[in-house]
C-alpha cells in the first residue's frame, strides 16, 4: 500500500483531500503490523543514522516501565492479564533513555502477545556485584521451548506463524543489539509453564 502511494505521488497525481483522508484511512486499516514493527525500529534506525555516542545517565527504572506498561493496558486489560510492576521506586539504572525504553517495551510486547488470557507478568530487578538483572516473568506462554534459544536471533528464511510473529522476531533481534550496545546482555529461558525474559546493564 504504502510503495503504490509513493509510486502514484511520484508520477504527478496529486489526491482531492477527501481522496487523501481516504487513501490514509486505508494503509492504518491495512498497516497496523507494520506501524507496530516501525514502533519498535524507529528509535533504533534514528539513533544509529544519528551516530550518536552512547552517554549513560541514571534513569528512574521503576518509573519508566510504569510509562511503558500503560502503552499496552488496552492489549492487557482486554485479555485479562495482570501486570505487576515489582521494582522498588529507588533502583536507578545507568543506560540511555531511548534504547532502554526500547528494550522494555520489545520485551513487555512480546510477553503480552506469548501469553495465555488470565496470565500473570510480573516485573523485578535483582542487583549483582557489577550489574542490574530485569526480570519480566510470564505465568503462561505459548512460546515453544525449543524456539527460546533463538528468539533474539532473527533469520529471514526462518518460518514463521505470522507476520506479527515475524515482526516481533525483528523487535526482539534490535533490542538485543540496543542492550550490547549498552554493555549489557539479553536472553529468555523457560519457567515451568511460563518464560522468563531478562537483561542486564552495567551498574
Amino acid at each position: 500500500m504504502l510503495k503504490s502511494l509513493a509510486i502514484l505521488l511520484q508520477s504527478g497525481y496529486q489526491p482531492t483531500p477527501d481522496g487523501l483522508i481516504k487513501m490514509i484511512e486505508s494503509i492504518e486499516r491495512a498497516a497496523d503490523i507494520s506501524l507496530d514493527m516501525c514502533d519498535n525500529i524507529l528509535p533504533w534506525i534514528k539513533w544509529r543514522l544519528m551516530n550518536e555516542a552512547y552517554q549513560p545517565s541514571p534513569l528512574p527504572l521503576r518509573e519508566l516501565f510504569n510509562e511503558t506498561i500503560q502503552q499496552f493496558t488496552g492489549v492487557s486489560e482486554t485479555r485479562n492479564i495482570t501486570i505487576q510492576n515489582k521494582i522498588e521506586a529507588s533502583v536507578v539504572i545507568n543506560a540511555d533513555k531511548q534504547l532502554l525504553q526500547l528494550i522494555n517495551k520489545v520485551l513487555l510486547d512480546h510477553a503480552l502477545f506469548t501469553s495465555h488470557e488470565q496470565s500473570a507478568i510480573n516485573i523485578t530487578t535483582e542487583l549483582l556485584q557489577q550489574e542490574i538483572v530485569v526480570s519480566i516473568t510470564v505465568s503462561h506462554s505459548s512460546t515453544p521451548a525449543e524456539t527460546i534459544d533463538n528468539l533474539f536471533h532473527f533469520q529471514a528464511d526462518q518460518p514463521y506463524s505470522s507476520d506479527k510473529e515475524k515482526s516481533m522476531g525483528i523487535a526482539l533481534m534490535i533490542g538485543k543489539t540496543a542492550a550490547e550496545k549498552m554493555h549489557g546482555r539479553i536472553w529468555a529461558n523457560r519457567k515451568e509453564q511460563g518464560i522468563i525474559f531478562c537483561y542486564t546493564l552495567p551498574c
